[in-house]
């Protein structure tokens, strides 16, 4: 990392990485508005502003280092590299936990913590370290997926009950009688699905949730 010059970047390849890092990193970086998290959280935090196109150079590499140290990798020309197959899994599983609400933190520091975490039993039983960085986990890749998934699972299990109970008591008797008939037909589906969601498969706990919150969203909930 020492070799780059970020600061030799062009002011346009600087805000691109910056919004390839984001969005690795869990962020919504297509949401304008300047009270978002991205914005706040990172933009805002590091340099007093909201956009890149506000920033001077010197702000907008305070940003990019901060996602190289946060596990966002460049080559020595500057480039993006990917990260491999198994981290870009896990890290859009973080994501999207994050954007359902399952999750605090977004991003590829608080995936590592959990990562570490999740490894500790594991590599102890085996007599083996726990490896410090994320990137260095690829023997133990599928070990981390299944957990991650696992978690998910288990959360939205919890929530989907929850999600729907709000949307039928707080939004749908607000506009019931603007319903079609195939939103109705849709959601006497869904409470047969959601009385047994606790024995639903992973995939089948994902469509529901996405579909009570395609509901919410179209009843203005």
């Amino acid at each position: 990392m020492a070799t780059i010059n970020l600061f030799n970047l062009p002011d346009s390849k600087q805000k691109q990485l910056i919004a390839i890092a984001a969005q690795e990193a869990g962020f919504d970086t297509q949401d304008k508005d300047p009270g978002s998290e991205y914005r706040q959280t990172v933009l805002r935090s590091l340099t007093g502003k909201t956009s890149t196109s506000q920033m001077t150079r010197n702000d907008r590499v305070k940003v990019l280092q901060h996602f190289i140290q946060h596990g966002f990798k460049l080559t020595a020309k500057g480039n993006y590299k990917p990260n491999p197959t198994w981290l870009r899994k896990l890290l859009s599983l973080w994501a999207t936990m994050h954007q359902q609400g399952f999750i605090r933190e977004p991003g590829f520091a608080a995936l590592e913590r959990w990562a570490q975490k999740q490894l500790t039993e594991y590599c102890k039983a085996v007599s083996k370290p726990v490896p410090s960085k994320l990137d260095w986990m690829n023997d133990y890749s599928s070990i981390l997926i299944e957990c991650l998934k696992k978690y998910h699972h288990r959360a939205l299990i919890e929530a989907v009950p929850r999600r729907f109970e709000h949307f039928v008591s707080s939004v749908l008797t607000k506009s019931a009688k603007h319903a079609s008939d195939g939103d109705l037909t849709e959601i006497q589906l869904l409470f047969e699905r959601v009385h047994d969601i606790h024995r639903a498969a992973y995939p089948v706990c994902q469509q529901v949730l996405d579909t009570i919150d395609g509901l919410q969203r179209r009843y203005g909930g």
